[in-house]
């Protein structure tokens, strides 16, 4: 028996084909979708009925770090290769790291980042992956080296050093066959250069994509998520409007220097340093809610 189901979403009502024995079942949940238990059944006909219920997109982003230095860990003490990797359980990969220098140039970070002979790279081990899963998104990490954060400052603050940056990072991450990239910029501070860096680079992934017909490069920043330093130091509204995703650092808020005990990544508090407080803040100084995820 075919049957259509009928759900309202913001006032916007659309038809649905599924399969004949949903009736009774209380929820029924996909990856991206849940529907809630019907509210009514109406016979059309024999052959067709139609269900009204409330319908609630549940679309995760559930970001996985591959950390490059994992491979040097003792066998019997957490070592971690790309195969280790279980692909289905991530939307997005983020391998760490590479790194660009003074110039703007990218660069690995490790000795088997890229091929050696024929042997394949780690690069090539993790987005191989998408064999396994074809939905997964791989993207290349950058942090500043040796610089930390203060690479990317170096970077901005020359235009010729911008756009070596974009240029190379886009061959870069074509060559390896990442989807996109992550800046990791802790401390990416308010200045007027920097928000240039951040439109420069999105707009030569568009540009890019449309002269190769490829698909575009994803662009997102790991930031943190300390308050403290989201108010001193990012332009919430501004990355909303230019960047893709926004991975924020919700872990060790608290450690084991400190005097008194607490939970290095609470998710519900009324402290400030909770990470659904945290989350809230972002939201709450930006007009688009939807490219936010914690890690």
């Amino acid at each position: 028996m075919l049957e259509i189901i009928s759900f309202r979403l913001r006032f916007l009502y659309c038809n649905v084909i599924t399969w004949s024995d949903l009736e009774g079942i209380e929820a029924y949940r996909s990856d991206s979708i849940v529907f809630k238990q019907p509210t009514f059944w109406k016979d059309l006909s024999s052959n067709f009925r139609i269900l009204r219920t409330e319908l609630i997109i549940v679309s995760y982003i559930r970001g996985c770090y591959y950390t490059n230095w994992a491979q040097y860990r003792l066998e019997s003490n957490g070592a971690f290769l790309p195969e280790d990797i279980a692909s289905n359980l991530c939307t997005h990969i983020l391998y760490a790291f590479a790194s660009a220098t003074a110039e703007g140039t990218a660069i690995p970070t490790e000795w088997n980042d890229e091929a050696i002979r024929s042997r394949p790279g780690l690069y090539a081990r993790v987005v191989n992956l998408k064999n396994i899963n074809p939905k997964l998104k791989v993207l290349l990490a950058f942090d500043g080296g040796a610089l930390g954060s203060k690479a990317f400052s170096i970077i901005v603050q020359s235009i010729e050093k911008r756009k070596n940056f974009t240029k190379s990072t886009i061959a870069f991450v074509r060559k390896h066959k990442f989807d996109g990239i992550v800046l990791h910029w802790n401390e990416m501070g308010k200045e007027y250069e920097h928000a240039n860096f951040i439109k420069e680079i999105k707009e030569a992934f568009m540009k890019e994509s449309q002269f190769s017909s490829n698909e575009q490069l994803v662009l997102t920043i790991a930031g943190s998520a300390q308050k403290d330093s989201i108010d001193a130091s990012y332009q919430v509204d501004f990355l909303a409007k230019n960047i893709d995703l926004l991975f924020l650092l919700a872990y060790d808020f608290h450690n084991g220097l400190e005097q008194t005990t607490d939970l290095p990544s609470k998710l519900y508090s009324s402290q400030k340093d909770a990470v659904d407080n945290v989350v809230s803040n972002f939201q709450k100084f930006s007009s688009i809610q939807s490219i936010f995820t914690a890690l």
